[in-house]
């Protein structure tokens, strides 16, 4: 994403754009100065939230310990804290994990940042991916990494529960339908949302957000479920082209302009050519309290039938991939690094093909934190 131009009177580091997070001034678009906060000393956010009573062996072993609601629902980072808080991993088998795992590549490359501020993610045996673009610091990043799909799961159970006329104890043995799947996801990132916008020390701090999930039916359908808040981006290779499972929030796109002037916030262009919005590159985005609502945190939702004979393979990136290579350019290099790969070397090409375009955003020139995660639709 793009940065501020430099203060006058400073030298400017980088001629590339980044996203950076800083305070609309009442008068100036183009701020001079950027607020001090201390993300270093910053405690790192556990989530919480309220579960509701329900059947499903998940809660009931959370629930286990006590009859009063809300109940403050608590991730832990790893087996070892939840050892020693005295309860299981969470989640111990998602119905996302049960199947045959898809072929993934996955490359995240700090570049010419002086932090990393980008997280990527893979779940459910690459049934569920996630690109998140920190900016401002990457403690939003991070936390979408963390909770983003335990949360879906959470979402995904009580989703599963409301349309299904089912008595059975554990209703993971049946497959929860698209909707519920879209539901969850769009509650997943609504609860980061709620829960991030309440710590002071993040106001200024924020992340994009994309993920795919591929919902699998028991008749053999395949469907792709995109979620995007922000300019990363997710694409599908069908038959050679590229398909754009989600859309780049950016504010001169028609529907996000239209939105921004009725909230009363105002578009401008800086010094670099990037067109702002509370002095951000995006116009939506998880976190970043000061620009709220004019910077909305709502994500785009959809769904794409997957067409087994055409399409090769989902990819999510970054705005760092995306400013140097069209959706197109990135499929069209794929396509000829498959090509000139031979057969017996095919599975060892996938496996680094995230890489290799990470390289390649590099040689034309991006600036920025570059993240790419590739799911593989068909087998070699």
């Amino acid at each position: 994403m793009a940065a501020l131009s430099a203060p006058q009177g400073t030298t400017r580091m980088e001629s590339k754009p980044m996203a950076t997070s800083t305070m609309a001034a009442p008068t100036n678009p183009i701020v001079s100065s950027v607020p001090s906060v201390d993300h270093s000393s910053a405690n790192k956010v556990q989530f919480r939230t309220t579960v509701q009573r329900r059947g499903s062996s998940i809660q009931k072993r959370l629930l286990a310990q006590t009859n009063q609601l809300p109940f403050q629902f608590r991730f832990y980072s790893d087996a070892t804290a939840c050892e020693e808080a005295g309860i299981e991993e969470v989640p111990t088998n998602d119905i996302l994990s049960g199947s045959k795992p898809y072929e993934v590549s996955v490359e995240a490359f700090q570049g010419r940042r002086e932090t990393m501020e980008d997280e990527v993610v893979v779940h459910g045996g690459g049934r569920f991916a996630g690109v998140f673009d920190g900016h401002g610091g990457g403690e939003v990043s991070s936390y979408l990494k963390r909770n983003l799909y335990h949360l879906f799961l959470l979402h995904l159970e009580q989703k599963h529960w409301e349309e299904s006329d089912s008595d059975v104890e554990d209703i993971r043995q049946e497959t929860p339908s698209i909707s519920a799947y879209m539901a969850a996801i769009r509650q997943a990132l609504r609860s980061v949302e709620t829960e991030v916008i309440q710590h002071r020390d993040l106001t200024f701090v924020g992340s994009t957000a994309v993920a795919v999930i591929l919902h699998e039916n028991p008749g053999g359908y395949r469907t792709i479920i995109s979620a995007n808040v922000g300019d990363s981006r997710a694409i599908l290779c069908r038959n050679g082209k590229a398909v754009d499972l989600t859309k780049d929030h950016k504010p001169t796109a028609e529907g996000e302009r239209k939105r921004i002037l009725k909230a009363g916030g105002m578009i401008f262009l800086d010094d670099t050519g990037v067109h702002r919005v509370m002095n951000l590159s995006l116009s939506r985005a998880i976190g970043d309290g000061f620009s709220k609502p004019i910077v909305s945190p709502e994500p785009d939702i959809r769904r794409f039938r997957v067409e087994e004979d055409g399409d090769d393979f989902c990819l999510l990136a970054c705005d760092g991939l995306w400013d140097v290579m069209s959706s197109q350019d990135a499929v069209n290099f794929v396509n000829a690094r498959l090509a000139e790969s031979p057969p017996d070397k095919l599975a060892e090409t996938r496996q680094k093909m995230a890489e290799e375009i990470v390289q390649e955003a590099m040689r034309l020139g991006s600036a920025d934190n570059t993240s790419v995660v590739m799911v593989w639709l068909k087998n070699p």
